[in-house]
C-alpha cells in the first residue's frame, strides 16, 4: 500500500496529534506553522499534498497559501479552520489551451442559467416590469 506524504502545518500540537491518529494512512511531515522559515522549508519537501490546520484563518495564513502556491502549483492545499469550521481546497491545475477550448467556455458561460435572471423573473411575475420600461412609464408621468 503506498502511502501519501503530507506536509501537515499546524497552530498547536493536539491539532497534529489528532489529525496523525485520525489518518493513519499517511505519512505526516509535521512542522509548528509559526516558525519563520516555514515557507522555505517547505519548499524543500517532497510531498503529495499541505495540509494546514490551524485555529483561525488570519491573512498570514492566507498568505502562506497563496505563497505555496506561487511556488509550488503542483501540491494541493487543504486548509482546516477549526473556529469557522470549515475546509477549504485549493488546487491548481494547467492543461494545454487550443482557440477553440477559449470559445467554448465563452459560449458555456454566456449559457449560463441564471446569467438573465432578472429578466426570467420580470417574464414569470406580472406585476414586476423591467426596469427600462418602468424608467419610461415614469417618466411619462413627470410634466
Amino acid at each position: 500500500m503506498a502511502y501519501s506524504r503530507v506536509i501537515l502545518l499546524y497552530s498547536h500540537p493536539l491539532i497534529s496529534e489528532s489529525i496523525q491518529q485520525v489518518v493513519p494512512e499517511a505519512v505526516f511531515i509535521c512542522r509548528k506553522i509559526t516558525r519563520p522559515d516555514t515557507l522555505r522549508w517547505l519548499t524543500r519537501q517532497d510531498a503529495d499534498a499541505v495540509l494546514i490546520a490551524v485555529d483561525e484563518d488570519s491573512a498570514a495564513v492566507k498568505h502562506l497559501v497563496a505563497s505555496i502556491q506561487e511556488r509550488r502549483p503542483d501540491l494541493p492545499i487543504l486548509l482546516v479552520s477549526l473556529s469557522q469550521n470549515v475546509i477549504r481546497q485549493y488546487t491548481s491545475q494547467t492543461i494545454p489551451a487550443r482557440s477553440s477550448d477559449l470559445i467554448d467556455a465563452i459560449h458555456r458561460l454566456s449559457t449560463y442559467p441564471n446569467r438573465n435572471m432578472s429578466q426570467d423573473i420580470s417574464r414569470s411575475t406580472p406585476d414586476i416590469e423591467p426596469a427600462k420600461e418602468r424608467e419610461k412609464n415614469e417618466e411619462k408621468k413627470e410634466p
